[in-house]
């Protein structure tokens, strides 16, 4: 996996996901993707049950920010994480949740009028969930593609990774916290911080190697 490595890979995803996010927001703010979403959440909602509650409730709470924080912590003090992980994975979250909440000030795009099933306050649009998940877990996924060459494992992790993450974003539907379009919006202005933090770090490298080759 080069992502972290390729400038213009990261240049051109960073793009993409800047200008669909634009696209998808000016939909949402004109008032285009309410039926829309409005007829996925009533399929959703039709299915509800207590079983599946409870367990969209667990999978919801484990992308808040007391699970993030003591792992972020851990790669922190920990020196063999501490340079490569540690800190890369650290600034980039701190990244999303800073421009998560900027986005949610200026857009004023309000939660879904529905019936909860959990507590949540302030603007939905775009989901803090699905964002700082898809950063934490995505960036943390491309660092291990980054030292790890073993495939079957790789594999694994991007399952799991790629699971985890749809699985966060359907529980902020299914629990009336968020639309649609909401979760695929932090979806999207996720994909922009870890293409932004790649590069950053690609141009650090860059910058390192040389201090190294000229002294």
């Amino acid at each position: 996996m080069e992502f972290l490595r390729n400038e213009k890979t990261s240049v051109c995803v960073g793009t993409l996901s800047l200008v669909f996010f634009i696209i998808l927001t000016i939909l949402v703010a004109n008032g285009n993707m309410n039926t829309w979403n409005d007829s996925v959440y009533s399929y959703i909602a039709s299915r509800q049950n207590p079983v599946l509650t409870n367990v969209m409730i667990f999978i919801s709470t484990a992308g808040s920010w007391f699970i993030y924080t003591p792992i972020i912590v851990l790669l922190l003090i920990m020196p063999k994480t501490r340079m490569n992980i540690g800190i890369p994975v650290a600034a980039t979250v701190v990244a999303s949740v800073i421009l998560n909440q900027a986005l949610k000030q200026i857009l004023t795009i309000p939660r879904p009028d529905v019936d909860r099933l959990v507590n949540a306050s302030g603007y939905g649009h775009p989901s803090g969930h699905s964002m700082n998940t898809i950063v934490f877990i995505g960036f943390c996924a491309l660092l291990f593609f980054r030292s790890s060459y073993e495939k079957p494992l790789k594999i694994i992790v991007l399952v799991l990774s790629a699971v985890f993450i749809f699985l966060m974003g359907f529980s902020r539907i299914y629990l009336g916290a968020h639309t649609v379009t909401d979760v695929i919006a932090g979806y999207s202005a996720g994909i922009f911080v870890i293409a932004v933090s790649s590069l950053v770090i690609s141009k650090i490298e860059k910058s390192q190697a040389t201090i190294r080759r000229y002294p």
